[in-house]
């Protein structure tokens, strides 16, 4: 379904485009724990990575930066804390996806984990076709091709940010679940 993401967010996306309900409910340390949107998060995390290591690649590591506090926060002991936390997929999510700079060398074991990386694959795939089609193949880039692609890369990333949701949040586990089938 990424694809169908691409096309309905990026390519096609109006204000405010509607990505449907996240359900979670109170976990330990005042974390939320998500009974529903799960992929639909993730797919938002690896996009959302993905740009940012565009940018990064353009020498825009402020806009990068930028992009990372939407993945990483500091929490009350100033620690830096990922936004989405899994029980699973938990080393390659991380390094490979979340981190900025990318740590090295966790490979995929998983078939959770090689979906991880063939979203991550899709959406680097996607924003290299956009780079190309503003910078081209040149080894020189011009100053006004790079702040236009910058430009629709932050187009892009606020298309994302600019999601809907309907947030649903319930006070334990099991009105989490009843509310998910319900849905």
């Amino acid at each position: 379904q990424l694809e169908d993401f691409w096309d309905d967010v990026v390519l096609e996306s109006e204000e405010d485009y509607f990505i449907g309900s996240v359900v979670v409910f109170p976990g330990p340390e005042g974390v939320f724990e998500i009974v529903d949107g799960q992929q639909r998060i993730t797919t938002i995390t690896i996009a959302l990575a993905a740009i940012r290591d565009l940018l990064d690649s353009v020498d825009e590591g402020d806009l990068a930066k930028g992009v990372q506090g939407f993945l990483e926060r500091r929490d009350k002991r100033n620690r830096d804390q990922f936004v989405l936390n899994t029980q699973t997929s938990h080393p390659y999510l991380k390094s490979q996806i979340q981190s900025y700079p990318k740590k090295a060398g966790t490979e995929t074991v998983t078939p959770e984990e090689e979906a991880l990386s063939i979203a991550r694959s899709f959406f680097a795939d996607r924003l290299d076709d956009i780079r190309a089609s503003y910078l081209g193949e040149s080894a020189e880039l011009s100053a006004k091709a790079v702040r236009n692609l910058v430009a629709r890369l932050e187009e892009i990333r606020d298309q994302i940010l600019g999601l809907s949701v309907v947030h649903i949040e319930v006070d334990t586990e099991d009105d989490a679940y009843v509310i998910f089938e319900t849905l």
